[in-house]
């Protein structure tokens, strides 16, 4: 009779234990990962000519989706957000594929790490963020990066780090530079964010590193 109490008891402790790990919110984490995959969907959907009429008329909408998103990923170490926000624009995943409910309730990194990697691909796709890119070896004498946004990728700050770090896995001058690139490339972002969208973004090896000011004043490409 101990035996069984004592096994009873063991059993009873466990289930406690898993219980505790699985969040009570799980649905609605899940809710979440799919109206922020729905939601950028439709944005990026928009034809680009039709980008101002948009944005006049969702403009409320647009900006509570780029708050749900800061949240969402607020959940998230910092080391996984460019891949939660890869699943978020891939068409063809779901949320219950990486157990995302469950990385974004533990603190056990190793745990989270192990989830992701065995569930995820690190294959670069810069389709998703990008409608097309290109490179220009001589543009006005400089080699010459382009890329041509999709909306979520022009409007909001997750997607357009995470388009950076896709960006890098394509080209290796872009992975290994050292700042000036990456501040042309956000200053097109910031841009965009003021509501000027330019059809592409270029960026270019060896332009000096500016302030802020001198990026705006020469349209993100210094001399």
């Amino acid at each position: 009779m101990k035996n069984i109490g004592k096994n009873l008891f063991v059993t009873s402790a466990i289930f406690v234990l898993v219980s505790s790990a699985v969040p009570t919110s799980a649905s609605t984490n899940t809710e979440e990962f799919d109206y922020l995959k729905n939601a950028l969907s439709e944005i990026d959907s928009v034809p680009f000519e039709e980008t101002d009429e948009y944005m006049e008329q969702k403009e409320e909408w647009i900006d509570e989706v780029g708050t749900r998103l800061d949240d969402y990923l607020a959940g998230f170490p910092a080391e996984q957000q460019d891949q939660i926000v890869k699943n978020l624009l891939n068409n063809d995943f779901s949320a219950n594929e990486t157990g995302l409910n469950t990385l974004k309730q533990t603190n056990i990194s190793k745990f989270s790490m192990s989830t992701m990697s065995a569930t995820t691909t690190a294959s670069h796709n810069v389709s998703k963020y990008f409608k097309k890119t290109w490179y220009s070896p001589n543009r006005d004498g400089w080699k010459t990066y382009s890329m041509e946004p999709k909306l979520s990728v022009r409007l909001y700050g997750p997607t357009m780090k995470a388009g950076w770090t896709e960006l890098g896995k394509k080209y290796s001058v872009i992975k290994n530079d050292k700042g000036t690139m990456y501040k042309q490339y956000k200053c097109h972002f910031d841009y965009d964010a003021f509501g000027a969208f330019a059809g592409s973004w270029d960026i270019e090896v060896g332009r000096p590193i500016v302030s802020e000011a001198m990026m705006i004043r020469t349209r993100c490409n210094p001399e």
